[in-house]
């Protein structure tokens, strides 16, 4: 009974740090998404430059590891806003700084998994809505973006739990999410359940 007791106190400490995790979590995939279908539309253009860049920025991103990110965002910044723009963020919440980084990593493999996923679509696809009648606009949102979606969901997916994964390297510059509170806590329920069964 007292472990029990043990365990709700833990799992009542521990929820309240679930919001932090969700925050950075949703606004990353949801930011991370949005600027993956930018570089999947520039990996697709006709211009060189445009597809240049978006390569490199995609190479450099996917090669870098997620803690050294997390370090250039937060360390980086203020000195890019300072030098630059002569604006102080420092006095940022940490969370937003993790969130740009996580956006920024995730960004990276979206934006191969969309354009994987979209050429894979026939092209006779797009031609066929274009000879029935149908916008350029209205084929892709109709023909090719269902298809496209089926074929990116569970690469989609898998980049989602990576993201969740990385999000617990938070701590490493402040930020309280559910697994930093989790490696707090643990050692000390352990040790007082511990020493339950001791006294027993």
């Amino acid at each position: 009974m007292e472990n029990i007791k043990l365990i709700v106190n833990f799992l009542g400490q521990l929820l309240p740090a679930i919001n932090i995790t969700l925050i950075v979590s949703l606004s990353s995939i949801i930011l991370g998404s949005l600027l993956g279908l930018l570089l999947a539309a520039a990996r697709l253009s006709q211009s060189v430059i445009l597809r240049v860049l978006a390569s490199i920025y995609v190479s450099v991103i996917r090669a870098t590891p997620s803690i050294i990110m997390i370090f250039l965002v937060y360390y980086g910044m203020p000195l890019l806003f300072n030098g630059w723009f002569h604006t102080n963020i420092d006095g940022w919440n940490r969370m937003y700084f993790v969130i740009i980084a996580l956006t920024l990593l995730f960004s990276a493999p979206v934006s191969e998994i969309m354009r994987s996923a979209y050429e894979s679509i026939s092209k006779g696809q797009m031609e066929a809505g274009l000879l029935v009648g149908m916008s350029p606009f209205q084929t892709f949102y109709r023909i090719i973006l269902p298809q496209a979606f089926v074929v990116a969901l569970p690469n989609f997916a898998n980049s989602v739990v990576n993201l969740l994964k990385e999000g617990a390297l938070t701590f490493t510059i402040g930020v309280v999410d559910m697994v930093a509170k989790a490696q707090k806590l643990w050692p000390i329920t352990q040790a007082a359940m511990r020493g339950r069964r001791i006294a027993l």
